[in-house]
């Protein structure tokens, strides 16, 4: 849907968003999952760490790693590639979809 009614600005929105919710991730991994320490330390709302937290607990350090590398790389490709960033983004959550099936 935002493909096709935010254009690729709406993918540099939505890379931008799934930034900010790897950070909320990579700090309750962390913290072994602290909700009220990560909601202090981030001035995060705890609502939202609350909803992430359960996926957080299933997320092991190296899995964290290549969810992280993978985010990472989209983001940098869609700064400096001419690819379609919805592509990009696409193939960056296959790779995290990849990383958890791979326990």
């Amino acid at each position: 849907y935002l493909e096709l009614s935010e254009g690729p600005e709406g993918a540099y929105l939505t890379i931008g968003l799934l930034a900010s919710q790897l950070i909320n991730l990579n700090a309750l991994v962390l913290s072994g999952g602290n909700i009220d320490k990560v909601a202090d330390d981030l001035k995060a709302h705890p609502y939202t760490l609350k909803r992430l937290a359960p996926f957080a607990r299933q997320i092991s350090r190296p899995q964290l790693r290549s969810i992280n590398r993978a985010l990472a790389e989209a983001d940098i490709q869609t700064k400096t590639t001419s690819a379609d960033p919805w592509m990009i983004i696409e193939m960056a959550l296959v790779e995290v979809a990849n990383t958890r099936l791979a326990k």
